[in-house]
């Protein structure tokens, strides 16, 4: 993976897109450079402040992918994003994103709830913002167009001025006009397909097949249905006049009457079977192809984890050599000490004090 920097992470949230594979593509790569975990939530909320409105959400997506796979083995991550939800909530509280939008959000802030991602404190706050969003845009509703026009207020003959229009009079002054971001409908709902974790229900964090089951399970489908060419060989040699309705008029005799249902009869038995059985191995397919696909997801989780221990044993390497490169260098640079006499040298022996 690159290394992180804000500009990487500022152009990987440019070319950020709503769909599955790019969000978690995104979230992978904050979580592998999960300790710059701080100065990406400042850029995420920098980001988001800055993207249009049909953007916003798949930021809360990106968001939310990164703290349910967080919040177990890296709780600082979810703790740091929570510092700034309450304001990210005011932000999206103060704008027109749409109905399906904001349902959208309605069920993403449950989501958050029920499984406690958040803070309690945090979770309130987000709830609070939101509530008052809901409530706000309750009040500014157009009403449905009465059969009399509203009788008119009387005009203030003191005031020299007239009345600036309010904040709500502007909104039902516009509420008639187009919706200014006619894309925001085309948005794919990514809750539409959220499991009580809030994350896609095919995405899923699931216990990965062992791998001796999946060469059993791959082995098996070797046996399947579709590989059995003596069955195939059987449908292959039926007589066409069985599917043929034609061929019933030209039966005249009770024999041939017999003989021919007892023929259908044989294939009917035979096709059932065989039908019986590619439906078995259809399923079986698709069970096999979501152990593969949830045996690759484990492979690269693990990988992942390799590459952040060998990153961290490389770091690990560099600082003992420098201290190794420091401590040579150091010893180097120690003058050259003179051989120091022995003891033997200074004392006298036994003989020169009785001696002398």
């Amino acid at each position: 993976m690159s290394g992180f920097s804000e500009t990487s992470l500022s152009l990987k949230l440019a070319e950020l897109n709503p769909s599955a594979p790019s969000i978690q593509g995104v979230s992978l790569w904050l979580l592998h450079h999960r300790k710059h975990y701080q100065t990406s939530v400042k850029v995420w909320y920098k980001e988001l402040g800055n993207t249009k409105n049909e953007k916003k959400l798949t930021m809360l997506y990106l968001a939310n992918d990164v703290v349910q796979n967080a919040r177990k083995k890296y709780p600082e991550v979810p703790r740091e994003f929570g510092k700034v939800m309450k304001s990210v909530f005011s932000h999206l509280a103060a704008l027109e994103l749409g109905p399906k939008t904001e349902a959208s959000i309605d069920r993403l802030v449950k989501i958050w709830r029920e499984r406690q991602i958040f803070e309690k404190q945090v979770t309130q706050d987000i709830e609070r913002v939101w509530r008052a969003k809901g409530k706000v845009s309750a009040k500014t509703r157009p009403r449905p167009p009465s059969s009399s026009p509203p009788p008119r207020k009387k005009e203030r003959l003191h005031s020299p001025h007239p009345p600036s229009p309010s904040k709500t009079d502007l909104t039902d002054l516009f509420s008639d006009s187009e919706d200014p971001n006619p894309e925001q409908s085309q948005i794919p709902d990514h809750n539409s397909n959220c499991d009580t974790n809030g994350q896609e229900s095919p995405k899923s964090p699931t216990t990965p097949p062992d791998s001796d089951d999946l060469i059993s399970a791959l082995q098996h489908l070797e046996a399947s249905a579709s590989s059995d060419a003596a069955v195939r060989e059987s449908i292959a040699k039926l007589p066409p006049e069985l599917s043929d309705v034609a061929t019933v008029e030209k039966v005249v005799t009770e024999d041939q009457a017999r003989e021919q249902l007892e023929q259908l009869e044989s294939a009917s038995s035979l096709l059932t079977e065989y039908n019986k059985r590619l439906e078995e191995e259809l399923r079986d397919r698709t069970r096999v192809g979501k152990m593969v696909a949830d045996f690759l997801t484990a492979q690269k989780d693990l990988l992942v984890q390799a590459e952040e221990r060998l990153e961290v044993y490389r770091d690990k390497l560099d600082k003992v050599n420098q201290v190794r490169t420091e401590l040579e260098a150091h010893l180097a640079s120690l003058p050259d000490i003179p051989t120091l006499p022995t003891q033997a040298d200074m004392l006298p022996s036994t003989e020169k004090l009785f001696t002398g």
